[in-house]
């Protein structure tokens, strides 16, 4: 078979997990549903597709993602459980993998298309969930770098489960309500769970030095999300991830990105030199709005110093009774420096 195909389905992969179905995947992996026959749990199985096998950058940056989410343990990251590299088949040739949690929910993205925008309350409450699991992760000197709402995931009330299904669409295969369900229009009681660390980015904390994979002059991300400074290829701190969540919380208020222009560099460069807008009325009036315009500033130094900041600011926002209690005092995570010394440990090989 192809080397790009998907692996079938009831196939064991790396002598473990049986295949259930295809949930995901792009232009250099898939996702796939699978049982843990040693867990006895559902799972996530992510696999390197056989064209990015043999690119040595994507197999390190893939490496990378296993390393950075070993780290992970906050309930709304999806949780890492091994990685590896199973052995060549007839089925599949030598394949890296990673295992996660397997998150029962729907992508923001796939919510928005069918929303278009969250209400105030709604936006505050998942934008305080992404913003706690990056909190984790600026505090082991982890950046995300590619916050965007395809890689924020909303799992629904557990009341909301059915039976899982090997066949049919993504809703069936989850046993999750379909996207024109009630449920997907109230996301106060839904659970957040942030993925794809798979551009994220490993600073030097403690002692731990790590080689970047992004050449220099090279910027990793999304353009509509992508700081200043991540466009400019320069050292980055957490307040990279601040700006991209301020980019997403726009989109999910407004249903529109930020910034608009007929090419990437178009908006590269809105994020370089345009003033960021104001929420439209009635949001403009809304305490959210200081919220918005303080995580968006183009100099770093002016926006939250923290995660862990930024999400009370957003809870206050909404929650009246808190918004009258003092204002915590927020420590910044430790400042890390980049460095090109040593090499990033090898998770998938030996």
């Amino acid at each position: 078979m192809s080397t790009d195909e998907d692996i079938p389905i009831g196939y064991r992969f790396a002598d473990r997990y049986s295949v259930l179905a295809r949930i995901g995947g792009g232009s250099f992996g898939h996702v796939y549903a699978a049982f843990d026959l040693q867990a006895g749990c559902e799972v996530a199985l992510k696999v390197l597709r056989g064209h990015a096998i043999d690119t040595p950058d994507l197999v390190a940056r893939f490496e990378r993602e296993a390393a950075i989410c070993a780290e992970l343990q906050n309930p709304h990251t999806a949780r890492f459980h091994t990685a590896g590299n199973a052995a060549a088949t007839d089925v599949h040739r030598a394949t890296p993998y990673i295992v996660f949690d397997l998150v029962r929910g729907v992508s923001l993205g796939r919510i928005l298309r069918q929303r278009t925008a969250l209400r105030v309350e709604e936006a505050a409450q998942v934008m305080a969930q992404v913003l706690e699991s990056l909190e984790e992760a600026h505090q082991l000197g982890i950046l995300h770098r590619d916050l965007k709402p395809d890689n924020v995931l909303i799992v629904p009330p557990a009341r909301c489960f059915g039976d899982m299904s090997a066949s049919g669409d993504l809703h069936e295969v989850l046993g999750i309500p379909p996207i024109d369900n009630p449920v997907w229009t109230d996301l106060t009681e839904s659970w957040v769970r942030v993925v794809d660390f798979g551009l994220g980015k490993m600073l030097e904390v403690g002692g731990r030095k790590v080689k970047p994979l992004t050449r220099a002059g090279m910027a990793a991300g999304t353009a509509n999300y992508m700081s200043p400074e991540q466009l400019r290829s320069m050292n980055l701190d957490s307040r990279a991830d601040i700006y991209g969540a301020a980019m997403l919380l726009h989109k999910l208020l407004t249903g529109r990105e930020t910034f608009h222009g007929a090419t990437v560099g178009d908006v590269a460069r809105h994020h370089l030199t345009t003033p960021l807008p104001a929420l439209p009325a009635p949001l403009d009036s809304h305490r959210i709005a200081a919220v918005f315009a303080r995580a968006g500033q183009k100099d770093r130094e002016q926006r939250f110093v923290s995660a862990a900041e930024m999400a009370w600011e957003l809870r206050a926002a909404v929650e009246p009774a808190l918004a009258s209690e003092p204002r915590p005092e927020f420590v910044p995570p430790p400042a890390p420096r980049e460095s090109s010394i040593a090499t990033l440990k090898r998770w998938l090989r030996g």
